[in-house]
């Protein structure tokens, strides 16, 4: 079997389509196991710029003020100036 980068990337795609989680990691080692060496090292390449892809997509939203910073905002409204958010209305006694 020899395939080039756009059929293991076809291939990659239906497993995500498919698959999540353990599932897909499983269906991943099926597949190389019907690799050659060039092949499989071609795979691994894809799975890492993936990955890699993944890691980017998140930072940028969370650089562009997206879901998370507003999240984060939204927490830190409710906290007053000065104050560290964990111990409103204590009067500073020990317990």
């Amino acid at each position: 079997m020899s395939v080039d980068r756009a059929e293991l990337e076809l291939q990659v795609d239906e497993l995500a389509e498919q698959y999540s989680g353990q599932a897909f990691a499983s269906a991943i080692k099926v597949l190389a196991a019907d690799l050659n060496g060039d092949e499989e090292e071609l795979l691994k390449e894809i799975l890492l710029q993936r990955g890699a892809n993944f890691d980017k997509a998140v930072m940028d939203r969370i650089d562009a003020r997206g879901w998370f910073q507003r999240q984060w905002d939204k927490a830190a409204a409710g906290i007053e100036p000065g104050s560290s958010g964990g111990d409103s209305g204590r009067d500073g006694e020990k317990p």
